[in-house]
């Protein structure tokens, strides 16, 4: 019960589940100089921007390292809410 409640607080903490996550360039910066959990590997698979963030968080119920990392990922700015006009401008960098 108490794995579910702290997955229920860090969900939270995030956008809509209908809203669509992806991982920045900034993120893949960090790859190449910052050591990530194992669970990294999953986020990245994940969070491609195919799918709704509701569909990801199901694919991670019960791996709460993966989401306690989502959500440092989200409030650093690693992981933002997709949007073209943010598609645009990182293919342009």
């Amino acid at each position: 019960m108490q794995q579910y409640d702290e997955e229920y607080y860090l969900t939270e903490q995030l956008p809509h589940p209908s809203s669509t996550v992806v991982l920045t360039q900034a993120f893949y910066d960090a790859l190449q100089t910052t050591r990530f959990p194992r669970c990294v590997d999953r986020l990245m698979i994940l969070f491609d921007g195919s799918n709704p963030l509701g569909e990801c968080l199901e694919q991670l119920r019960g791996d709460t390292d993966a989401i306690r990392l989502l959500v440092e990922l989200y409030r650093q700015g690693l992981a933002v809410v997709y949007n073209y006009a943010y598609y645009q401008q990182q293919q342009q960098q």
